[in-house]
Parts: structure tokens; sequence; C-alpha cells
């Protein structure tokens, strides 16, 4: 963020363009947030365990939990637990 803005503001035809790609890039960068998805699973057999940023936020760990809730609903353990046994 702070080297677009920085290009951004560099001369009159970075402001132009800057501003016009603006929305586009805060949408890149919002799905490149690690807060947005709160972590990697880290699959095993015994369970899930979602690994966070060491400085997250308190958004970034409460999606943390509910990408946990989510990977847990799908059944992904067991089917790893399948797999492993073949």
């Amino acid at each position: 963020r702070v080297a677009f803005h920085r290009a951004k503001n560099k001369d009159l035809r970075s402001k132009f363009g800057g501003t016009l790609l603006e929305p586009s890039i805060r949408s890149i960068l919002t799905e490149f947030d690690y807060a947005t998805y709160g972590g990697a699973p880290l699959l095993g057999v015994n369970g899930v365990c979602i690994i966070g940023h060491g400085r997250s936020t308190p958004q970034a760990v409460r999606n943390a939990v509910h990408l946990a809730a989510k990977i847990s609903s799908t059944g992904i353990v067991e089917k790893i637990k399948e797999l492993s046994t073949i």
C-alpha cells in the first residue's frame, strides 16, 4: 500500500493513472491480505489446525476461527484419513 501511494504521487501522469487504478489495486490487496483469510490450514489426520500470522489482528483471528469451522464441517479430516490408509 505504501509503495502504491508513493508511486501514485510521483508525478502528474502517475497521479492520474493511480487514481484510475486505485479501486482495482485495493481489490487485489484485499484478496492477498492475510487478515481476510485469518490463516492457512495445516491438514493432517488428527484434526484441523489453522496457522495464523504472528501479528494477526482481531479480524484475522476471527476469520481463522471461521475458516477452521468451515474446514471442520466439510469432513476433510475424515477424507484424508481414508486416503492415507490406501
